[in-house]
């Protein structure tokens, strides 16, 4: 669309009206030149970030996760921030979150046996850190699921 709008802007005889003023121009092309540059590093953050779900069970640092992308810590930390809107290991706290909750949806697993598999070796840490992520604890979430377990 926006490349379609910087093109109509660039007819004299444009059919959608008078063309844009110059400001508007700029501002497209700063856009553009943004999204081109920002390409690159999309397809980076994408390849960490499918690191990040099929690895949760292991220990992920921002220090691996830059390695891997081929960034320093900081950039990495600014790219990943900017492209998700939270940080790296914040995402990844969620995304074990989450696949716990998958895990307790088909009931087979003890919280902590789903602490170990989504990368929790302390249950209790796994305990705190989903509470404070969906404001319950596991085992009241897991028996709202699945009232009739013990």
């Amino acid at each position: 669309m926006c490349e379609q709008l910087w093109l109509t802007s660039q007819q004299r005889n444009s059919r959608v009206g008078p063309a844009p003023d110059g400001l508007l121009r700029l501002s497209l092309f700063r856009f553009l030149r943004l999204e081109l540059a920002a390409k690159p590093h999309r397809l980076h953050l994408d390849t960490g970030m499918s690191f990040i779900h099929e690895h949760l069970d292991h220990a992920l640092s921002v220090t691996l996760l830059a390695d891997m992308c081929g960034y320093s810590e900081g950039h990495f930390h600014r790219m990943f921030q900017g492209y998700m809107g939270v940080a790296p290991d914040e995402y990844v706290i969620r995304c074990r979150i989450e696949k716990a909750l998958q895990f307790m949806r088909q009931g087979t697993l003890s919280i902590s046996r789903i602490a170990r598999v989504v990368g929790y070796r302390n249950p209790a840490h796994f305990s705190r850190l989903f509470k404070k992520i969906i404001g319950h604890a596991p085992r009241s979430v897991q028996w709202r699921i699945h009232p009739n377990r013990s």
